[in-house]
């Protein structure tokens, strides 16, 4: 379960980006149908990776991101949620994937605690 040592590494990448005194709210993620994590056992992952940490009790926000592919063959471009599909329009088998296997932090909400 690769889940729990990325959420590890994300707490402790969150934690060197606040003061002893903040309290993180919020840490929104982007992740692809493709990055290889499984966004349940990632949920799970955080809540026990956050416990006795600087951002325990803060909210996980996951938006998911749609998979884009390019047809190796035809070369148009396709939104799959998975990788075992077939072009929509040449029924190829073979593709480039242009979008999707995104891991991204793209929030960290603080709170100042006087």
């Amino acid at each position: 379960m690769h889940e729990l040592s990325l959420a590890i590494e994300l707490v402790d990448l969150c934690e060197k980006e606040i003061n002893l005194n903040d309290k993180v709210y919020s840490v929104e993620l982007e992740i692809g149908p493709f990055s290889g994590v499984d966004k349940r056992a990632f949920q799970f992952a955080w809540s026990e990776a956050t416990k006795d940490s600087l951002l325990f009790e803060s909210n996980l926000v996951i938006n998911d991101t749609r998979g884009l592919l390019s047809c190796n063959s035809c070369h148009i471009r396709f939104e799959s949620p998975d990788l075992i599909t077939i072009c929509p329009s040449c029924d190829s088998v073979g593709f480039e994937i242009i979008k999707g296997r995104e891991f991204k932090v793209l929030t960290l909400e603080i709170i100042d605690v006087p």
